[in-house]
């Protein structure tokens, strides 16, 4: 048996009714000027993530960890310049 909940369509993979919503609750929650440069980024990412056409539920809710050229290129201990 499959579960299916209101956000899956035909497919069980569609983000197209909630568009508007995602944009505001990715936008609306935390100021931007809260976060870091490097946060805002991640944010608008996925906000641009959530706009596409292409993306299914799998996709958003799934991320890939970027690789990084050199292992000591950014340090967990200092955020991002905004």
């Amino acid at each position: 048996m499959q579960f299916r909940h209101g956000l899956c369509g035909e497919n069980g993979s569609s983000l197209e009714e909630i568009h508007a919503f995602l944009a505001l609750r990715s936008l609306g929650v935390i100021p931007p000027s809260r976060l870091t440069g490097h946060d805002l980024l991640l944010v608008l990412i996925k906000l641009a993530e959530s706009q596409a056409p292409h993306t299914t539920l799998d996709t958003f809710f799934t991320t890939t960890p970027a690789p990084h050229p050199q292992l000591g290129e950014r340090s967990s201990n200092v955020p991002a310049p905004a």
